[in-house]
C-alpha cells in the first residue's frame, strides 16, 4: 500500500468517467512507458477525457502530447520528465492559473472531444470506400 493512493476498484468506462475526474484538480497527461519510441507519438485518451471532465494535463515538451496540449491548450508542458520539473511547476504555477485552464476546458463545446455518431460514420464509409485513385488504379491492374 501507498499512503497517498486510494484503490477503489475498478471502473465501468465510460459511465463512471465523471466520477473518476470530478476528484482530480490536474492529470499526467504524458505516456512514458517507451521513451524515444512510443511515447514520443502517443495521444492518450486521458489527455481528452480529462479535457472533456476539465481537468488540465502535465505534458512533457518534444511529444505529441505535448504538442496538442499547448496547441489546444489542454493544460501545461514540462520541459522534462523529472520531479524537479514537477516541483518547479507546481512552485511557479498557483492554484488560481489551474483553476482558470480548468473553467476554460470545462466551457468548451462538447464536440471538441467527442467525435459525433455522424463524424464516426463518416470515417467508417471513408475507410471502405476507397479513393478514385485507388479505384482507378485498381481497375487498370
Amino acid at each position: 500500500q501507498v499512503p497517498n493512493i486510494t484503490y477503489t476498484g475498478p471502473y465501468k468506462w465510460p459511465d463512471d468517467l465523471h466520477d473518476v475526474y470530478s476528484d482530480i484538480d490536474i492529470i499526467w497527461s504524458q505516456e512514458l512507458s517507451e521513451r524515444g519510441g512510443n511515447a514520443q507519438w502517443l495521444i492518450p485518451n486521458r489527455l481528452y477525457e480529462a479535457s472533456y471532465f476539465g481537468v488540465p494535463s502535465i505534458a512533457v515538451t518534444g511529444t505529441q502530447t505535448a504538442r496538442i496540449c499547448e496547441e489546444r491548450k489542454l493544460g501545461f508542458v514540462l520541459k522534462d520528465a523529472t520531479e524537479a520539473s514537477l516541483i518547479e511547476f507546481f512552485a511557479s504555477t498557483g492554484r488560481e492559473r489551474i483553476e482558470r485552464v480548468s473553467r476554460d476546458l470545462a466551457g468548451r463545446p462538447e464536440a471538441e472531444f467527442v467525435t459525433s455518431r455522424e463524424d464516426g460514420h463518416a470515417l467508417l464509409r471513408a475507410i471502405e470506400e476507397p479513393s478514385g485513385a485507388t479505384q482507378a488504379s485498381a481497375q487498370t491492374s
